[in-house]
């Protein structure tokens, strides 16, 4: 004799999971549905230095007393998505190519997180300068601006007049951070 099944088709289908589900291994029907559900999300490659363009933002960007915050944008140049992660690596340097002060700090406070570039797309992080008097007495002027995206070792040179303190610490970033980087 056959069991007789719920008159709702709600109930029904119901049953008739679990009865599947009990007759399958442990997780087995769980794993095969949730598959179903959720497809595995492949994480695009890491963005490289032929597809990255590391640049300034427009003007100045915001600050407070003492500080100055711009934004530095990395745009994806090339034909499929990446993705960054961390913080980029920036220093300043000198017309003859020596390092001034020292490299910028990780903004505290700032966790970072994948960021996926589609073909394109800019991400941005912020570089936060602090007024080189409010550290030094004898502040020099640097020639230029060197970017390294985070992962990658090609560096980016922008030309910059910036004040800042040999031997000292004058800056921070953030990381990466998704969208454009407008003030």
């Amino acid at each position: 004799m056959r069991p007789r099944l719920p008159a709702s088709p709600m109930i029904r289908v119901a049953v008739l999971t679990a009865a599947v589900a009990a007759s399958l291994p442990v997780g087995t029907a769980f794993a095969q549905s949730a598959a179903r559900v959720w497809p595995a999300m492949k994480t695009p490659p890491p963005c490289t230095a032929a597809s990255t363009q590391a640049w300034l933002g427009l003007g100045a960007g915001g600050g407070h007393a003492g500080a100055v915050e711009v934004p530095l944008e990395f745009s994806n140049t090339g034909r499929q998505a990446c993705t960054v992660t961390g913080y980029p690596r920036v220093a300043t340097y000198s017309s003859a190519g020596r390092l001034l002060g020292k490299v910028a700090s990780r903004q505290n406070g700032t966790t970072p997180h994948a960021v996926t570039l589609r073909p394109g797309q800019t991400a941005h992080a912020v570089l936060r300068i602090v007024t080189a008097t409010t550290v030094c007495h004898n502040p020099v002027t640097s020639a230029s601006l060197r970017i390294t995206p985070p992962g990658q070792h090609a560096v980016r040179s922008i030309g910059l007049a910036a004040r800042v303190c040999p031997g000292q610490r004058t800056m921070s970033v953030s990381p990466i951070q998704p969208g454009v980087g407008v003030p």
